[in-house]
Formats: C-alpha cells, sequence, structure tokens
C-alpha cells in the first residue's frame, strides 16, 4: 500500500488523515509520491479515468460537488494500491476502478442519507452562521488559533468554515456563493471541523 508524506502535503501540519485528506487536490498527492514510476501511472490513470470516475459517482449522489469528492475519494484509494494494477489502460484495470469508484460514492450515498433520516443527526446541529458554528472545536483554545488551523486545510473545507464563521454566511449563502448544494456545505463544514479538532489536538503549536 502507498504511503503519503502527509506533513509536506500539508505544510507541516500532522494529524490530518482519511476523508479529509481525499480532498486535497488529486495533482498534489500524485506529486507527493515518491516513487517516480508510480507518479507516472497515477497521473496516466487520472487523467484516462477521472472524468469517468466524476460521471458515474454523479449518477448515484446527484450533486456535483459531492461526485467530486467522492471520485477523489476513489482515487487515493487506487493510488493507495497502484501495485494492483499492472496495465493502466487494460479490462481489468477499468472494472477495478469502476468498482471502487462505485463503492466510494455508495459510501458517501449512505452517510447523505442516513444524515438527512436522523433528525439528531450532528449535520442539523451545526450553526447556520457566525462564530458560532466553531462552537464544539475546543474548548481550550481561541478562536485566533482556531483560525490559524482553518487556514491549513484544503480549499473545498477551509472556504466553507471561513465563510460561515468569520464571514457570517448562511449555508444558502454559502451554497450559492460556491456553488455547491446546501448537503454539500454542510457535510464539508463537519469534515472541516473534524480536521480543525485534529489540527489543534495533534499541533499545540498551529
Amino acid at each position: 500500500m502507498k504511503t503519503f508524506p502527509c506533513e509536506a502535503i500539508m505544510g507541516g501540519i500532522k494529524g490530518i488523515t482519511g476523508e479529509v485528506f481525499s480532498l486535497l487536490p488529486i495533482s498534489i498527492i500524485i506529486l507527493a509520491l515518491d516513487n517516480e514510476a508510480d507518479r507516472i501511472k497515477a497521473g496516466e490513470i487520472f487523467k484516462l479515468y477521472y472524468g469517468f470516475m466524476i460521471n458515474v459517482t454523479n449518477k448515484i449522489l446527484i450533486d456535483r460537488a459531492l461526485a467530486e469528492d467522492a471520485a477523489s475519494e476513489a482515487m487515493i484509494r487506487i493510488i493507495r494500491n497502484l501495485d494492483n494494477i499492472s496495465d493502466v489502460s487494460s479490462d481489468r484495470t477499468k472494472s477495478y476502478i469502476y468498482v471502487t469508484v462505485w463503492n466510494a460514492a455508495k459510501s458517501l450515498y449512505a452517510k447523505r442519507k442516513r444524515f438527512k433520516e436522523d433528525g439528531d443527526d450532528e449535520l442539523d446541529m451545526i450553526p447556520d452562521r457566525g462564530v458560532s458554528a466553531l462552537e464544539g472545536l475546543t474548548t481550550d483554545e481561541s478562536v485566533e488559533n482556531i483560525i490559524k488551523a482553518i487556514e491549513t486545510l484544503p480549499e473545498k473545507l477551509s472556504d466553507v468554515l471561513l465563510l460561515s464563521a468569520a464571514y457570517d454566511r448562511t449555508h444558502t449563502e454559502i451554497s450559492e456563493e460556491l456553488g455547491i448544494s446546501k448537503d454539500a456545505v454542510k457535510m464539508r463544514l463537519l469534515r472541516a471541523k473534524k480536521a480543525v479538532r485534529q489540527i489543534l489536538e495533534g499541533e499545540q503549536d498551529v
């Protein structure tokens, strides 16, 4: 399984993994691979299949922003398992990519459906605007430290949290400003808060 130098990618910030890591630009993640052959192979896969991956995820999620998130997550899974791919253009590779992207999209779809069906879900409890959007991140850190942590996040996450907390935008306003759905706004806010919490707990000198 391939590993990534997360510290270098995140500018020295540790503790950001999983779904948050998947929101980094794929090009940056590919460039971060240590092995040149892996970088070339991953780049070819991205060039050949990423548009197809987004089409598949969008058919399932019916939401372009969430489809891009799911496709990115699938691409991370593929990159972590490049050793399973010998011929980028083979039918076997195409099938592997399809199954991977389908599973990533279905996983995100199930999560979104669970969020919608649970009236007490954490998404519904995210304050709609203002500094109160930072509520629950930490009781020991100043807002200044939290903002610094937000600024280290991938752009997709930092944008929604800064717009909400620093610029007092509602979920609807953020949705319109960024051109994504309210569901995508809420899910990215939840991910952003999780990532900031990880940073504050793992790096006290953010």
